[in-house]
This record gives structure tokens, C-alpha cells and sequence, in this order.
């Protein structure tokens, strides 16, 4: 398979090697084929049967197992479901795509469920944006189509992004005269952060170590970016922010998740800045370190952003 289609999107397939398939059984790789993809900016690994139908208790089983051995969301794939077979996978939690116009992804909203089920914590892409607005990006009085247009993200995850910014009432969309819809913040500024803070997250998917970069640029992050911003001096071991849907291990000579050259922090969402990436997500990146040298420069950091 090359491709599959989720909410009229065409999405890329790839098949994974099983170098990249270490701690699966004999049964899953005479059962199926994988590879991986990203949606909505998360990392998922499609299953695709070779031989004949599981039950909907046994997919549940085997993508937990799958899921805690890869570290990835696990997603099978059918070519076609009756009703109750959707009913009973949606029952279990399993994630599928059925052919061209049915799919259960843990990152779409609009799922074969009549309710829309809210968060109460903020998106990927809805932190993105609500940080872009912090931070002076022309968000406050946008369009869905105008953010679209230089945002690292397609028309339907930002709609989807500004819709999760107002189940949280951290954005009321309103209507121009014309009928255009435009996006409008309920706080500014450190209010606006306030209010949105018991929601947000740290940008790290995870980290990881690697003896060579790729020769793309990548911004500074963790103790290199804070060293940017603040007296500390940097790490012996530079770190680097890389969005988790451009990682690759193939392009990070040596990945491992003990020791290297490089620190690499997966992220949530792409890395807003270029050559070190922006100070309210270091911020939150920086939370939960123990050293209280980096948790005093960090909060010096913070405080002066709102000066």
C-alpha cells in the first residue's frame, strides 16, 4: 500500500523495516504488514492483515501490547466494516480506517459518534496556536483560511485546533458583517497565558540521543535554548527541538534513548522560532527539571517576556 485516505486527506504510507519492529511476536509479523504514517501531527503505525479477521477484543489486546512495545499509536486497517463491526471496535477503543470514508484516529474529532467529545487540555496544534498569539503572531482577528496560509498545519487541523481553543473558552470565533468568521481571544497577554495554563502541556513527545544531526537546521532547545536566554551556560551535550512529524531515526545517525552527541527532543507540535526555539514553550519544556539553577533562570526568563 503507498497511501490511504482519512477525511479526504491523501496520507503518505511507508513501509517500517524490522530493525524498527524490535519486541514483536512471530504471530504479529506473520499477521501483518506495517507502516507508518502521521496525522494531525501524531505518528501512527498502520496494521494491515494478511490473513483473515480478528475479533474486536483480540485487536484491543494486541494494539495495547503493540502501542507499549513501539511507543506509537497502533491503527488497523479494513477495506471495508459493517455497522456493528464499527460499533464494537469504537466499544473496545480500537483505531481503524475503512476504506476511503471511515476512520477512528485518536487525533479526529469527527468520529462515526454523533457527540463531539471534548478535551480538558489543549491540542497540539491548539497550543501552537494559542503560543503563536502570545508571542505577537497575527492570530487575534484571522481567519481559519488566512492562518492556514503560513501556519505549518492544513485548513482542517487549525479548524480543528481553534475549535479545541473554544471548548476551553480560550477563543470566541466571531462573525464579521460579511459572515466571515474570525478568531477572537477572551484574555491577552499574561491573562490570556493565566487562563490557559491549567490546560497546556510540555511540548516533548519524548527524548532521545544520536551521535550525528542531519544537515538540516534545527533550533536550539532545553539548556542550549535557556543558555540563549539567560547567564547558563550550556550543556556539555548540545540539545535540539525536532517536531515528531519530520523525525526520522534513519536521518539521527545512532538514535538510543541513553546517551550520545546530541539530546534530541521529539515535539508535540513544530518549534516555533528558528534558530532556538520560542521562550513560553522552553518554558514549558523546562517545568518538571530539578536543578534550581535552571528553575530560577527559567522563571527570569518568563517574567521578562511580560515586561
Amino acid at each position: 500500500m503507498d497511501n490511504i485516505i482519512v477525511a479526504g486527506i491523501k496520507i503518505a504510507l511507508k513501509e517500517r523495516g524490522k530493525s524498527n519492529l524490535k519486541g514483536i511476536t512471530v504471530d504479529d509479523s506473520v499477521r501483518y504488514f506495517f507502516y507508518d504514517f502521521s496525522f494531525q501531527g501524531e505518528l501512527m503505525l498502520l496494521l494491515v492483515s494478511k490473513l483473515s479477521k480478528e475479533t474486536p477484543l483480540q485487536y484491543q489486546k494486541r494494539a495495547a501490547r503493540l502501542s507499549a512495545t513501539l511507543g506509537v499509536h497502533i491503527v488497523f486497517y479494513f477495506e471495508h466494516l459493517d455497522f456493528y463491526e464499527k460499533k464494537r471496535l469504537l466499544e473496545k477503543g480500537v483505531y481503524y480506517v475503512a476504506g476511503k470514508n471511515n476512520a477512528y484516529l485518536p487525533t479526529l474529532l469527527t468520529t462515526p459518534s454523533t457527540k463531539r467529545k471534548t478535551t480538558g487540555h489543549l491540542s497540539a496544534c491548539g497550543q501552537y496556536i494559542l503560543l503563536s498569539q502570545l508571542q505577537g503572531k497575527a492570530i487575534e482577528g484571522s481567519t481559519i483560511s488566512a492562518l492556514a496560509e503560513w501556519m505549518p498545519y492544513t485548513y482542517v487541523s487549525i479548524a480543528k485546533g481553534v475549535q479545541n481553543l473554544e471548548d476551553l473558552s480560550l477563543v470566541a470565533s466571531k462573525k464579521e458583517p460579511d459572515g466571515t468568521k474570525v478568531i477572537a481571544f477572551s484574555k491577552s497577554g499574561l491573562e490570556l497565558w493565566e487562563k490557559a495554563k491549567p490546560f497546556m502541556t510540555s511540548p516533548i513527545k519524548k527524548t532521545v540521543f544520536c551521535d550525528m544531526l542531519p544537515s538540516e537546521k534545527y533550533p536550539a532547545a532545553g539548556i542550549s535554548a535557556l543558555s540563549s536566554f539567560s547567564n547558563l551556560a550550556d550543556d556539555d551535550i548540545p540539545t535540539i527541538a525536532v517536531y515528531a512529524g519530520r523525525f526520522k531515526d534513519v536521518d539521527f545517525e545512532g538514535v538510543n534513548d541513553f546517551d550520545g552527541r546530541f539530546k534530541v527532543e521529539i515535539w508535540k507540535y513544530p518549534p516555533i522560532g528558528e534558530g532556538v526555539v520560542d521562550r513560553l514553550s522552553l518554558f514549558l519544556s523546562l517545568e518538571e527539571d530539578q536543578d534550581p539553577r535552571v528553575h530560577k533562570e527559567a522563571q527570569q526568563m518568563f517574567e521578562s517576556i511580560w515586561k
